[in-house]
C-alpha cells in the first residue's frame, strides 16, 4: 500500500478556499458538499448543461461521478471535462458502478481517453479493466 502525506494540499485547500465543481450522484451530494467544505473547500453541484461551462472554467477542480448516470449527466459531463481540459483544469473521475453495467463502462473508456488527472476507484471497478 502507498502512503502520501497529504497535509500540504489540506493547508493549500483550506489557505486557497478551492473551488471544485463536482458532477456527483445525487445519494452523495450533500456528503460530497459538506466534505469539501469542512476541509475548506468551496464545492458547486450545477448539472445544468447551461451553466457547467461557467461553473467548471471558474473551479480550480473538477469531480466527475457515475453514480446516477443519464443521458443529460453525460452531456454535462462530457461539457464540463472539455472546458476543464481546454483551461488545464484538473479533473477526478470516479467511475461508479462500471463493473455493473456495459454502457458505464463504455462511458468510462471514453471519459479515460480524455486523460483524467486523478481516477478514484475501487478494486471490482479495477477489475472490470483487467488491470494488473
Amino acid at each position: 500500500m502507498c502512503t502520501i502525506d497529504l497535509s500540504f494540499y489540506f493547508k493549500l485547500i483550506k489557505t486557497r478556499a478551492i473551488k471544485v465543481h463536482c458532477l456527483t450522484n445525487t445519494v452523495v451530494q450533500n456528503l460530497t458538499a459538506n466534505m469539501l467544505l469542512a476541509a475548506g473547500a468551496l464545492p458547486s453541484m450545477s448539472n445544468d448543461i447551461n451553466e457547467i461551462a461557467d461553473f467548471t472554467t471558474s473551479a480550480d477542480a473538477l469531480l466527475v461521478n457515475l453514480g446516477t448516470l443519464t443521458a443529460i449527466a453525460k452531456k454535462s459531463i462530457l461539457a464540463a471535462i472539455d472546458v476543464a481540459n481546454k483551461n488545464k483544469i484538473p479533473w477526478i473521475l470516479d467511475p461508479v458502478f462500471i463493473n455493473r453495467a456495459p454502457s458505464r463502462l463504455e462511458f468510462t473508456r471514453k471519459l479515460l481517453a480524455l486523460n483524467p488527472t486523478v481516477i478514484r476507484t475501487i478494486q471490482q471497478e479495477i477489475a472490470t479493466f483487467k488491470i494488473d
